[in-house]
């Protein structure tokens, strides 16, 4: 999974996808990372599971990673029953938008301020089934 050095970023993305973030900014301005957290836990416990309880990530997901983990996703919500898959981005990323939009999510009209930061999120979503 950590071809091309993205493991770092899949993790992140799953970790705050679950309600949880990598770092932690202290009253003194000090960034403590915060890898050591339940929804980092339930990332792991996920990507565990999504290669080798169903394998919906197949053996061979590291070839092209960011593609191949989306792709996974949406195979292992479809198969979980889901009929539509949805995430958040950063409004102001948008190449982030882009390869969400490439794998035909679309946004669904919902923006929600993060509360740590302000940066506004967009919600996107990909129907399915």
């Amino acid at each position: 999974m950590a071809t091309s050095n993205t493991g770092g970023w899949q993790l992140t993305t799953s970790t705050y996808a679950n309600g949880g973030r990598m770092e932690t900014v202290g009253d003194d301005g000090k960034v403590t990372a915060t890898v050591n957290n339940d929804a980092t836990k339930a990332a792991l416990a996920n990507l565990k599971a999504m290669r080798w309880e169903d394998n919906s990530l197949g053996s061979t997901f590291d070839y092209d990673p960011p593609d191949a983990l989306v792709t996974a996703l949406v195979k292992w919500a479809h198969a979980k029953g889901a009929t539509i898959v949805c995430l958040d981005v950063i409004k102001s990323n948008i190449r982030a938008t882009r390869f969400y939009e490439r794998h035909r999510f679309r946004p669904s009209g919902t923006e929600t301020p993060r509360e740590n930061d302000g940066r506004v999120e967009v919600r996107m979503q990909l129907t399915i089934g």
